[in-house]
């Protein structure tokens, strides 16, 4: 029994260890490693003396079968357990005083999750009595949704048949397509099964803090990983409204809650919040010394366990594709820029900007395609420029790209429009970014949306015209929410009109209200072509 907690012990302190390191990967990788170091806890270490870590046979290959850096999966095969080792099951029974007292722990941990599992479809019983049906897109999914008195933005039940709980204020806020994507998010990556196995593990290890430890780290991690697959489909309208929903007006939890672990909810502590909406500015890739670590995790535990699958699903975008087919010339086109930006993952400067020339260069000698398919490759090769030359901070010649991209900026899309009102703040040239933006709201009017009002916002704060910039934030689009509300005590400060100030500060939450006064930072802009790569 000894071996078997001291192994335990050793490798999930391994597994924690390299969640750590893994801050900057995806955030599935860091869920996974935390699944498998609890997974461990019911490999019965001490009966396989048989079993070296070190030396597998023929019949017991351990393998890695797919790197996706958006979707990393992890594949290995189970080690057989032999006849003789079977039968050395015995020493469970040997000692009579470890023997009842594994039962009664075990027998302790049987009825906790019981209990969970009563109080959660006590929950969900109530839940019916008191919720209605939602006639809201569940994200194009047959998924049902029902509204109700629910305390946080929103939750997901059911295994067979999952279900969407929504607060009923929520139906109203312009964060509702947020939330049903997120929810819809878990119930594709079959997360709500993840979060059953966490909650038996805890309970039937309820005795030890490791465990939970790992579980509430699992959590995290299936909660980050959703939020990247989320701002992968919405960009920065997500991250706003992450930021406005679970800082500010949902806080709390889900009645019952705390008595039912399998509950996907949206929103958890504030500090934990706090944490999802910055590391969505941080880009995650997958690098070698992540592989590395992973590799290490895999390998040192050893585990005999069945392959971890996760289905991919095809974003808006894709679908949206998909509709027509692309012409022959896009395809070979599509294929020459993938294959030029191979690298673009790479850490090297040097090597970026290369890649970036060269696609400047290729894009100016490529032949011309149809009207949609020039439009779509022009807004993915400038797209893939931008995230490389922001990403060695070459701003100008992202700018100069995107100038030689569009030569006539009055047709450039209205999302590249705030790619460069963006690169312009950048460059110290506010005025320039307002003027862009500016002329944005002259073409869209009231349907200019909130993430193009926040950089028009802060082109005012940073040339010191903070009633434009109140203005602005005060546009009906941009909404009231925590985001807003940084910027509003930002420049209220600045104006030193502290009565203001406070005002905004007591409807922040703790960990804002007590900084310094900041202001979001959008960070490197993305690019669909990343996911490809």
């Amino acid at each position: 029994m000894t071996d078997y907690i001291l192994t335990n012990i050793i490798i999930s302190l391994l597994a924690l260890l390299i969640i750590k390191g893994l801050t900057n990967a995806p955030a599935r990788i860091g869920f996974y490693v935390a699944v498998i170091a609890l997974a461990a806890w019911f490999m019965p270490w001490h009966l396989l003396p048989e079993v070296s870590m070190y030396t597998q046979s023929s019949s017991s290959t351990l393998f890695l079968t797919e790197i996706n850096l958006a979707d990393p999966i992890l594949t290995y095969s189970a080690l057989p357990i032999s006849a003789d080792v079977t039968s050395e099951l015995a020493p469970w029974y040997h000692s009579l005083a470890w023997w009842h007292l594994s039962l009664a722990v075990t027998a302790i941990g049987i009825y906790l999750f019981l209990n969970k599992v009563r109080h959660y479809f006590a929950l969900v019983k109530q839940l019916n009595k008191e919720a209605r049906d939602c006639a809201v897109n569940s994200q194009g999914e047959n998924y049902q949704v029902k509204t109700v008195n629910l305390g946080t933005p929103g939750i997901t039940t059911g295994i067979l048949k999952p279900v969407i709980w929504l607060d009923q204020t929520l139906v109203s806020r312009s964060e509702l397509d947020s939330v049903l994507l997120h929810e819809a998010t878990h119930i594709k990556q079959r997360d709500i099964y993840w979060i059953w196995f966490i909650c038996l593990t805890e309970n039937l290890f309820w005795w030890n803090p490791i465990c939970m430890l790992l579980g509430a780290k699992a959590r995290q991690q299936l909660e980050l990983s959703c939020d990247e697959r989320c701002f992968n489909q919405l960009n920065q309208r997500y991250q706003h409204d992450l930021a406005s929903l679970t800082l500010e007006a949902f806080t709390g939890a889900p009645k019952g809650s705390s008595y039912c672990s399998p509950v996907l909810n949206m929103a958890h502590t504030k500090h934990f919040n706090v944490l999802r909406v910055k590391m969505l500015n941080k880009e995650k890739v997958m690098k070698k010394r992540h592989i590395v670590m992973m590799l290490a995790a895999v390998s040192f535990t050893t585990i005999a366990a069945a392959q971890i699958v996760e289905k991919k699903t095809s974003t808006n975008n894709e679908s949206q594709s998909a509709q027509y087919e692309t012409s022959e010339s896009y395809n070979t086109q599509m294929a020459e820029l993938l294959n030029l930006a191979k690298n673009a993952k790479s850490e090297d400067a040097a090597e970026l900007i290369k890649i970036a020339n060269t696609i400047v260069a290729w894009h100016e000698q490529r032949p011309v395609l149809s009207q949609v398919e020039e439009k779509q490759m022009k807004l993915l090769s400038l797209t893939l420029v931008n995230h490389l030359l922001h990403k060695v901070g070459d701003h100008q010649g992202a700018l100069s790209a995107y100038e030689l991209w569009y030569k006539d900026g009055n047709n450039a899309p209205h999302y590249t429009r705030n790619i460069k009102a963006d690169t312009l703040l950048k460059l110290g040239q506010p005025q320039l970014a307002e003027q862009e933006i500016e002329a944005l709201k002259a073409d869209l009017g009231q349907n200019v949306n909130q993430g193009s009002l926040m950089v028009l916002a802060r082109a005012y704060i940073d040339q010191a015209k903070y009633e434009q910039a109140l203005a602005t934030l005060s546009h009906p689009n941009v909404g009231d929410n925590t985001v807003t509300n940084v910027y509003k005590r930002y420049v209220y400060l600045k104006q030193n009109d502290i009565e203001n100030a406070n005002k905004i500060k007591a409807k922040l939450p703790a960990q804002l209200a007590t900084e310094q006064p900041w202001i979001f930072d959008y960070g490197i802009p993305n690019s669909p072509l990343l996911k490809q790569i």
